[in-house]
């Protein structure tokens, strides 16, 4: 199926700001250490990309989906960049607009030539105990090189469908999606799939 072969958005924003972010939350993983810690990140990405999304003081939710800056710090501080990070609370959050000023995103050249074919960051990270962390970050993770998991889709489906159809209908829902084939036909009533879900 074709279906397999596009890339499925795993954050709420730009998708040029997807490689630095993926890049962000694994060093953070793997390195244990919160937006404290940071005393220095650099991302260098290509520049087709950073021209729409070089943004350090974005206004409003709709600047901040496409602020590299934003978007990165979000994830740092809160461990993910999903709908709630758009909220007004969030775009006026102490601690990500104190990440954001140590954030430096940069233009690399060999990146740049590899784009769109490949949309790839290098991400750099120097922690005030002087440590210094780098990841060469490939793809975006949900691209078809680097696919969303199944746990990672059902995620996704679910906060972007409860807050619709209720968690027990979206609950339904996303059995028969991931049963499809199964299906004697495609007809879905909400309504009767929440009731059997609720027993």
């Amino acid at each position: 199926y074709h279906i397999v072969h596009v890339t499925f958005k795993n954050h709420g924003c730009c998708g040029h700001t997807f490689p630095s972010i993926d890049g962000v939350l694994h060093l953070q993983k793997e390195h244990k250490f919160t937006h404290r810690d940071v005393k220095h990140i650099r991302l260098a990405t290509y520049k087709a990309g950073l021209d729409i999304i070089n943004n350090a003081n974005p206004e409003g939710e709709y600047q901040a989906k496409f602020s590299i800056q934003y978007t990165v710090a979000h994830a740092l501080v809160h461990g993910s960049v999903r709908l709630n990070a758009f909220l007004p609370e969030r775009l006026n959050d102490a601690d990500v607009r104190a990440t954001i000023k140590k954030i430096e995103p940069v233009a690399d050249p060999e990146l740049s030539k590899g784009y769109p074919g490949q949309r790839a960051a290098q991400v750099e990270i120097e922690l005030n105990d002087g440590r210094k962390f780098a990841h060469f970050q490939p793809y975006r993770k949900g691209d078809p090189e680097l696919p969303l998991t199944d746990e990672e889709l059902n995620d996704k489906f679910a906060e972007l469908a409860a807050p619709v159809l209720g968690n027990a209908a979206a609950a339904a829902l996303l059995q028969q999606l991931w049963n499809t084939e199964k299906l004697a036909n495609v007809d879905y009533d909400t309504g009767a799939s929440a009731k059997r879900a609720a027993g």
